[in-house]
C-alpha cells in the first residue's frame, strides 16, 4: 500500500541522516536498497543529497521550538481595567456601556449576596438559598431566602424544617472579635 511505501522510504531517509550511504547500503539487500533510493530520488532528492544527508546537521525539534510561558503578551497589551465591577449588575451595566453607578436592578443572587453580608455571613450559602432551600447554620438555626409579593427579599431565620416560628440574625457583623475584622463559624451561627 501506499501508506507502507512512504514509511520505508522515511525508514530509510532516518537511516541515511543517521549513518553514512556505504553503511546503509551494506546493511540491506541490494534490491531493495536500490528500488527505496530510486523511489526517495523520484519524489525529489537528488542522489548526491542522499549520499550526504549524514553530514547536515540535523537540529532536534526540542531545541528548534523554545516556549516562554511566562512571556505570553506583546509588549503593547495594557491590562483591562474594570473599576466598580464588583456585581453581576455592574458587570451586565459595563458590557452594555452604561455606568456601573447607574441604576441597574441587581439580580435575585446579588440581592441574596448583599443579605448574606448584611447579617455577616460568607456568600457561599447564595447558590443554595437561590435555589429555595434552607440552609441549617447549627442545631436549632436556619436560613432561608424570601421574596415577598411587594418585590422585596430578605432572610427569615427560623427553627430547621419550620418556617413558621421566626428567629433572631446572627450578631451584628460590626462587633467582631477576630483581627481581621470578619466573623468566625460560632459568632456568625449563633452558638458564641
Amino acid at each position: 500500500t501506499r501508506q507502507s511505501k512512504a514509511f520505508r522510504l522515511f525508514q530509510l531517509y532516518d537511516r541515511l541522516k543517521h549513518n553514512t550511504y556505504k553503511q546503509v547500503k551494506e546493511t540491506m539487500s541490494k534490491s531493495s536498497f536500490h528500488r527505496n533510493i530510486n523511489d526517495l530520488m523520484a519524489i525529489g532528492f537528488s542522489k548526491d543529497q542522499l549520499q550526504n544527508l549524514h553530514l547536515d546537521e540535523q537540529v532536534p525539534l526540542g531545541t528548534v521550538l523554545t516556549f516562554d510561558f511566562n512571556n505570553q503578551r506583546p509588549s503593547d497589551y495594557v491590562e483591562p481595567a474594570y473599576e466598580g465591577i464588583k456585581t453581576g449588575s455592574d458587570l451586565l451595566a459595563y458590557l452594555k456601556g452604561e455606568s456601573p453607578a447607574e441604576n441597574v436592578a441587581p439580580t435575585e443572587l446579588d440581592e441574596i449576596y448583599n443579605a448574606l453580608e448584611n447579617v455577616g455571613m460568607p456568600p457561599f450559602y447564595a447558590r443554595a438559598l437561590q435555589a429555595g432551600r434552607e440552609v441549617r447554620l447549627n442545631e436549632h438555626k436556619s436560613v432561608s431566602f424570601v421574596l415577598w409579593h411587594d418585590g422585596t427579599s430578605n432572610l427569615v431565620f427560623h427553627k430547621p424544617n419550620d418556617k413558621n416560628v421566626r428567629l433572631a440574625p446572627p450578631i451584628n457583623p460590626k462587633k467582631t472579635d477576630s483581627p481581621s475584622g470578619k466573623m468566625s463559624f460560632q459568632q456568625w451561627s449563633g452558638n458564641a
